[in-house]
């Protein structure tokens, strides 16, 4: 998670009265995570204004993003599945 960007997001949120901010594009999510992810399946961060963000993304893609953004909480599921 690059600081910055999650600094600058929740002061948008706060200015916009967001709670909770999905981030789904790609662009968006290199710019906030610092990670890209494979895009052929769903994939995203949720950013609560007072809690920490967690990812949601295939679990092929969990450990790349886990070495890449540590601090990310991870909710990954399997191809087969449906998110």
């Amino acid at each position: 998670m690059i600081a910055d960007a999650l600094s600058r997001l929740r002061s948008a949120m706060r200015a916009a009265d967001i709670e909770v901010m999905l981030i789904d594009h790609g662009e968006l999510l290199a710019w906030l995570t610092g990670y890209t992810v494979s895009e052929t399946r769903y994939r995203a961060c949720l950013v609560p204004l007072q809690e920490e963000p967690w990812m949601v993304l295939r679990q092929l893609d969990a450990a790349p993003c886990r070495a890449q953004s540590p601090q990310l909480a991870i909710d990954a599921y399997r191809d087969e599945d449906d998110p």
